[in-house]
Parts: C-alpha cells; sequence; structure tokens
C-alpha cells in the first residue's frame, strides 16, 4: 500500500487523497514520524479537515507532544460540522486531566 501511494504521489505530489492514505498507512505500520510529516504536508498545502487533525492528534499524542495533540484535537472538534468525532470530546477533556496532573 505504501508503495502505491508513494508512486501516485511521484506523478501527481499536490493528490491530498493519496497524501492522506499514505500519512494512515505509515501510522497503520507504526511509523508515526512519518505518519506526522505526511498529515502536517497536507496542512501546508492548505488542506483542512477533522479527520486530518483527528489523526495528528493522535499521533501527536503517540510521540509524547500532548500539547500539539491537543491543539491539533480542538481543530478536529472546530472543523467537526457533522458531528462526526463526538468521542473527540472525551479524548479531549483525558488530556486536559492528565495535563493538570503533570503540572
Amino acid at each position: 500500500m505504501i508503495e502505491d501511494y508513494r508512486r501516485q504521489l511521484d506523478q501527481k505530489p499536490e493528490d491530498a487523497d493519496a497524501r492522506f492514505n499514505l500519512a494512515l498507512a505509515y501510522k497503520h505500520k507504526r511509523l508515526d514520524e512519518m505518519a506526522v510529516a505526511e498529515l502536517e504536508r497536507l496542512r501546508e498545502q492548505g488542506v483542512e479537515f477533522a479527520d486530518l487533525e483527528w489523526e495528528l492528534a493522535q499521533l501527536y499524542l503517540r510521540v509524547g507532544n500532548r500539547e500539539q495533540s491537543l491543539q491539533a484535537g480542538r481543530r478536529a472538534l472546530a472543523l467537526d460540522a457533522e458531528g462526526k468525532h463526538p468521542w473527540a470530546k472525551k479524548f479531549l477533556k483525558l488530556l486536559d486531566q492528565a495535563k493538570g496532573k503533570q503540572a
């Protein structure tokens, strides 16, 4: 899968769907830093949608960056016009609680 998405991006570097799917493939393989890089590249391209931010929130947490995780989670909720991410609220609440305990 990874190679397929890389080939697609070689042919069409601005293909947001291929880049998002490449990031998900990296995430599935636990290549978290590579997944984050692809998702951040989407942001740089001006792509903005709740699932992108939600994936970043989860990945930032896995790589140990709680603050960026909170920010991405909040952006996911802000972009979630359809209400597809109600569990993101619980995630953010837990992160906020954990952050308070560390202080």
